[in-house]
């Protein structure tokens, strides 16, 4: 079981109990080839949005695949919500 730590406060307040304000909120594959059993692959990412919400603030990164020769076999795009933090 997984236990909330208590909110922060000035007291108690550090980096880990921040990791509960991020939460997985939009995701998007485009799939260019297909991904083979034993097919080594590598993954690059970066950030390529940062975007004001009501809620907090929605970051958007881009993950591309490859697989060995650099051939590209998916693009992704994933959203978090950081609940609270604003920009």
């Amino acid at each position: 079981m997984i236990r909330r730590p208590p909110r922060s406060t000035p007291s108690n307040s550090s980096a880990a109990s921040d990791v509960y304000k991020r939460q997985h909120y939009s995701e998007h594959l485009i799939f260019h080839s297909p991904l083979r059993p034993g097919t080594k692959v590598r993954v690059k990412g970066e950030i390529v949005a940062i975007l004001p919400h009501r809620a907090g603030t929605h970051m958007i990164m881009r993950l591309k695949a490859e697989d060995e020769r650099g051939q590209p076999l998916f693009t992704e795009y994933i959203g978090g919500m950081m609940r609270g933090v604003h920009c």
